[in-house]
C-alpha cells in the first residue's frame, strides 16, 4: 500500500529539497517551527546588538508565524534588515524567504500534520 499523502518534516537544509524532491516531489514540505524560530530569534540578536527597539517585534512575530502564517512575518523582517544591515543578517533573511512555502504553520495541524520534529528526533 502507497501513502496517498506524505509530509517531509526537516530543518530545511538545501541537500534535504533533492532527497525530497527525488523521492517523494508531492510531499508537503514543513520547515520545522523551531528550526524557523532559531533563524527568527537570530534576527533578534543582531537587532539587539544594533541596538535597536524592534527585539520585541520579532518575538511577537513568532507567535504571528505560528498563528497566521510567514507572509506578514517575512515582510516586518525585510523592513528590519535595513535597520541592521550585515551579512549574517541578509542570510537569515533569505534563508527565511526562501522557506516560505515550508512555514504556513496555521495550516499543517488542520490537514493533521505536526510543525515540529521533536517527536521524530526523541524517538517517540
Amino acid at each position: 500500500m502507497q501513502a496517498t499523502e506524505v509530509a517531509a518534516l526537516q530543518d530545511g537544509a538545501a541537500w534535504l529539497q533533492d532527497v525530497i524532491q527525488r523521492h517523494r516531489a508531492d510531499a508537503t514540505r514543513l520547515l520545522d517551527f523551531a528550526h524557523a524560530a532559531q533563524y527568527i530569534a537570530g534576527i533578534g540578536q543582531l537587532m539587539q546588538e544594533a541596538r535597536t527597539s524592534a527585539v520585541k517585534l520579532l518575538q511577537e512575530q513568532l507567535h504571528t508565524l505560528k498563528h497566521d502564517g510567514p507572509t506578514g512575518v517575512l515582510k516586518e523582517m525585510q523592513q528590519l534588515q535595513g535597520l541592521a544591515a550585515s551579512a549574517e543578517m541578509s542570510e537569515k533573511v533569505r534563508y527565511s524567504r526562501k522557506r516560505e512555502q515550508h512555514m504556513r504553520y496555521p495550516h499543517y495541524p488542520a490537514q493533521g500534520w505536526p510543525i515540529g520534529s521533536s517527536m521524530a528526533e526523541n524517538g517517540q
